[in-house]
Protein backbone atom coordinates (compact mmCIF):
# COMPACT_ATOMS: atom_id res chain seq x y z
CA UNK A 1 0.00 0.00 0.00
CA UNK A 2 2.76 2.49 0.81
CA UNK A 3 3.94 2.41 -2.85
CA UNK A 4 0.89 3.59 -4.37
CA UNK A 5 1.23 6.87 -3.38
CA UNK A 6 3.36 9.05 -5.78
CA UNK A 7 5.17 10.84 -3.01
CA UNK A 8 6.72 8.33 -0.83
CA UNK A 9 10.55 7.35 -1.18
CA UNK A 10 12.49 10.76 -2.82
CA UNK A 11 14.46 8.00 -4.41
CA UNK A 12 12.78 5.86 -6.16
CA UNK A 13 11.91 6.15 -10.26
CA UNK A 14 8.19 7.36 -9.51
CA UNK A 15 8.97 9.44 -6.93
CA UNK A 16 11.48 11.31 -8.85
CA UNK A 17 9.49 11.40 -12.22
CA UNK A 18 6.59 12.93 -9.88
CA UNK A 19 8.94 15.58 -8.44
CA UNK A 20 10.38 16.18 -11.50
CA UNK A 21 6.69 16.83 -12.87
CA UNK A 22 6.06 19.79 -9.98
CA UNK A 23 9.10 21.06 -10.39
CA UNK A 24 9.07 21.50 -14.01
CA UNK A 25 5.16 22.61 -13.82
CA UNK A 26 6.33 25.55 -11.26
CA UNK A 27 8.87 26.33 -13.81
CA UNK A 28 6.72 26.42 -16.33
CA UNK A 29 4.17 28.65 -14.22
CA UNK A 30 6.59 30.93 -13.57
CA UNK A 31 7.45 31.47 -16.81
CA UNK A 32 4.27 32.21 -17.90
CA UNK A 33 3.79 34.99 -15.24
CA UNK A 34 7.26 36.16 -16.83
CA UNK A 35 4.92 36.47 -20.00
CA UNK A 36 1.91 37.96 -19.11
CA UNK A 37 4.23 40.37 -16.95
CA UNK A 38 5.92 41.57 -20.18
CA UNK A 39 2.34 41.86 -22.08
CA UNK A 40 0.75 43.85 -19.52
CA UNK A 41 3.87 46.21 -18.21
CA UNK A 42 5.47 46.53 -21.76
CA UNK A 43 2.17 45.66 -24.57
CA UNK A 44 1.89 42.33 -26.78
CA UNK A 45 3.69 42.03 -30.14
CA UNK A 46 4.02 39.31 -32.14
CA UNK A 47 7.24 37.77 -30.24
CA UNK A 48 5.37 37.92 -26.71
CA UNK A 49 2.50 36.66 -27.97
CA UNK A 50 4.27 33.87 -29.40
CA UNK A 51 6.20 33.35 -25.94
CA UNK A 52 2.92 33.11 -24.11
CA UNK A 53 1.25 30.38 -26.49
CA UNK A 54 4.00 28.41 -26.13
CA UNK A 55 4.08 28.98 -22.08
CA UNK A 56 0.45 28.25 -22.03
CA UNK A 57 1.06 24.76 -24.51
CA UNK A 58 3.68 23.58 -22.16
CA UNK A 59 1.47 24.46 -18.99
CA UNK A 60 -0.99 22.13 -20.62
CA UNK A 61 1.27 19.48 -21.36
CA UNK A 62 3.05 19.83 -17.80
CA UNK A 63 -0.37 18.71 -16.21
CA UNK A 64 -0.51 16.21 -18.82
CA UNK A 65 2.58 15.01 -17.78
CA UNK A 66 1.29 14.81 -13.96
CA UNK A 67 -1.55 12.68 -15.38
CA UNK A 68 0.74 10.06 -16.85
CA UNK A 69 2.81 9.66 -14.22
CA UNK A 70 -0.69 9.29 -12.05
CA UNK A 71 -2.59 6.76 -14.55
CA UNK A 72 0.89 4.88 -15.42
CA UNK A 73 0.51 6.02 -19.21
CA UNK A 74 4.06 6.09 -20.91
CA UNK A 75 2.35 7.46 -24.17
CA UNK A 76 1.73 11.02 -21.94
CA UNK A 77 4.98 11.44 -20.78
CA UNK A 78 6.79 10.39 -24.21
CA UNK A 79 4.71 13.55 -25.47
CA UNK A 80 5.29 15.56 -22.59
CA UNK A 81 9.15 14.92 -23.80
CA UNK A 82 8.76 15.90 -27.39
CA UNK A 83 6.79 19.22 -26.68
CA UNK A 84 8.79 20.15 -23.42
CA UNK A 85 11.60 20.13 -26.02
CA UNK A 86 10.07 21.80 -28.86
CA UNK A 87 8.46 24.60 -26.32
CA UNK A 88 12.05 25.45 -24.57
CA UNK A 89 13.62 25.73 -28.22
CA UNK A 90 10.86 28.42 -29.43
CA UNK A 91 11.13 29.78 -25.99
CA UNK A 92 14.83 30.18 -26.18
CA UNK A 93 14.64 31.34 -29.69
CA UNK A 94 12.12 34.43 -28.78
CA UNK A 95 13.95 35.50 -25.43
CA UNK A 96 17.11 35.45 -27.80
CA UNK A 97 15.32 38.03 -30.30
CA UNK A 98 13.84 39.97 -27.33
CA UNK A 99 17.15 40.59 -25.35
CA UNK A 100 19.02 41.25 -28.67
CA UNK A 101 15.87 43.64 -29.94
CA UNK A 102 14.86 45.10 -27.13
CA UNK A 103 17.73 45.17 -24.50
CA UNK A 104 20.95 45.48 -26.08
CA UNK A 105 19.69 47.04 -29.35
CA UNK A 106 21.00 50.71 -28.90
CA UNK A 107 18.40 52.19 -31.42
CA UNK A 108 15.52 51.11 -29.04
CA UNK A 109 17.57 52.46 -26.32
CA UNK A 110 17.47 55.86 -27.76
CA UNK A 111 14.26 56.46 -29.61
CA UNK A 112 11.91 54.07 -28.86
CA UNK A 113 11.93 52.40 -25.00
CA UNK A 114 12.85 55.04 -22.81
CA UNK A 115 10.41 57.52 -24.69
CA UNK A 116 7.72 54.65 -24.53
CA UNK A 117 8.45 53.22 -21.52
CA UNK A 118 10.06 56.06 -18.84
CA UNK A 119 11.03 55.35 -15.34
CA UNK A 120 10.34 52.09 -13.44
CA UNK A 121 9.35 50.01 -16.48
CA UNK A 122 12.37 50.47 -18.10
CA UNK A 123 14.03 48.94 -15.44
CA UNK A 124 11.58 46.13 -14.77
CA UNK A 125 12.28 45.23 -18.57
CA UNK A 126 16.21 45.19 -18.00
CA UNK A 127 15.69 43.20 -14.90
CA UNK A 128 12.95 40.91 -16.39
CA UNK A 129 15.80 39.95 -19.44
CA UNK A 130 18.55 39.77 -17.39
CA UNK A 131 18.14 37.59 -14.42
CA UNK A 132 14.82 35.55 -14.27
CA UNK A 133 14.10 34.55 -17.73
CA UNK A 134 17.53 33.08 -17.94
CA UNK A 135 17.39 31.59 -15.09
CA UNK A 136 14.07 29.60 -15.39
CA UNK A 137 14.72 28.72 -19.02
CA UNK A 138 18.15 27.06 -17.72
CA UNK A 139 16.54 25.18 -14.96
CA UNK A 140 13.86 24.35 -17.45
CA UNK A 141 16.33 22.60 -19.49
CA UNK A 142 17.69 21.08 -16.76
CA UNK A 143 14.67 19.26 -15.48
CA UNK A 144 13.68 18.81 -18.93
CA UNK A 145 17.11 16.63 -19.24
CA UNK A 146 16.54 15.29 -15.90
CA UNK A 147 13.01 14.17 -16.36
CA UNK A 148 14.03 12.86 -19.90
CA UNK A 149 16.46 10.27 -18.07
CA UNK A 150 13.75 9.39 -15.19
CA UNK A 151 10.59 8.68 -17.35
CA UNK A 152 12.65 6.38 -19.97
CA UNK A 153 13.82 4.31 -16.96
CA UNK A 154 10.46 4.87 -15.38
CA UNK A 155 8.94 3.56 -18.81
CA UNK A 156 11.55 0.69 -19.36
CA UNK A 157 10.45 -0.37 -15.59
CA UNK A 158 6.91 0.00 -16.46
CA UNK A 159 7.22 -2.30 -19.44
CA UNK A 160 8.53 -5.39 -17.67
CA UNK A 161 6.70 -8.24 -16.85
CA UNK A 162 7.41 -7.87 -13.14
CA UNK A 163 6.34 -4.16 -12.57
CA UNK A 164 4.37 -3.76 -10.15
CA UNK A 165 2.72 -0.39 -9.26
CA UNK A 166 3.90 -0.88 -5.85
CA UNK A 167 7.71 0.27 -7.27
CA UNK A 168 8.11 -3.65 -6.11
CA UNK A 169 10.26 -5.34 -8.99
CA UNK A 170 10.99 -8.52 -7.59
CA UNK A 171 10.05 -11.38 -9.67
Amino acid sequence: MEGRTMCCGLLSLRAGAFWVAIVYTILTLLNLAYWVTYVAHLGADGMSGVGLAFTILGTIFCFLLLIGLCTYRPGLCSAWLGVSGIYLLADFVVSILLTYFVVWWPFWYEKGIEQVFPGPIYGLQRWMYLCPKWLILFLSVVFLIYGAIVITSHGKEMNTKSYRPGGNSRA
